[in-house]
């Protein structure tokens, strides 16, 4: 759930909960809303120790106005984070209320599956 009045709002897990943090190495594969508000959003990353922030990392014109799923492509960008980040949520049109979903990822293995042997 997000209200992203200011640009780089965190994401948090639950209306008023805990901040959305990520893993390095996590790619979105989609985001899928659930509970719709209006308007579109980007969603970003803030690296957890470094505070850099890039406001539209992950998707850029996410349309939240209804529900459904979007996937890698034109909007979701499947880049994989350098490090642990925070989820962010900036407001891209005119909006309104908030916004509930669910965010698939993966983690890319950096030992390529040499631990699982």
């Amino acid at each position: 759930d997000a209200s992203p009045a200011t640009a780089g709002t965190n994401v948090t897990v639950s209306n008023g909960g805990p901040a959305l943090i990520l893993p390095a190495g996590a790619v979105i594969l989609s985001i899928s809303v659930n509970d719709a508000g209006a308007g579109s959003c980007d969603i970003g990353a803030t690296g957890y120790n470094s505070g850099t922030a890039d406001n539209n990392f992950f998707a850029s014109g996410l349309d939240v106005s209804a529900v459904g799923t979007t996937s890698v492509g034109a909007v979701v960008t499947g880049t994989p984070l350098t490090e642990m980040s925070y989820v962010t949520v900036t407001d891209n049109t005119s909006g309104a209320g908030t916004v509930g979903g669910y965010i698939t990822y993966f983690v890319v293995d950096p030992l390529f599956g040499q631990q699982n042997v």
